[in-house]
């Protein structure tokens, strides 16, 4: 009787400390996300646009796919789209031709399911 006793404790308090971890698992919101599709964008590109990031980490590249041409930009702080966009530009100025680069209206999980389709053409 007492191991049925300390089985079933442990089982409750397993079961109960599961819903607790998988709300602890769920990604922060993180503010708003850029995503942007850059026409013929190269691995060189991409890397070089990484290595470009300000050091002060105001501006994080948190997605790219080569083959799509999609840049997901964000901000640790949570910053606007419009915040994003300011501090994107000098980033992509004088690397990237402007009328290459378009804003489609789509979100992350969208631009990752692109780039899924693209790859497996």
């Amino acid at each position: 009787m007492k191991k049925l006793t300390v089985c079933y404790l442990s089982c409750l308090l397993l079961a109960l400390g599961l819903p607790g971890a998988a709300i602890a698992q769920q990604p922060l919101p993180q503010g708003d996300e850029l995503v942007l599709r850059v026409d013929g964008l190269t691995s060189a590109e991409r890397d070089a646009l990484r290595r470009s990031l300000p050091a002060d980490g105001s501006l994080e590249l948190r997605y790219a796919c080569v083959p799509a041409g999609i840049l997901v930009l964000g901000a640790p702080d949570g910053a606007a789209k419009t915040a994003l966009r300011e501090r994107a530009r000098p980033l992509t100025s004088g690397r990237i031709a402007e009328a290459r680069i378009t804003e489609p209206a789509m979100d992350r999980a969208q631009a990752e399911a692109q780039c899924a389709a693209q790859r497996g053409q």
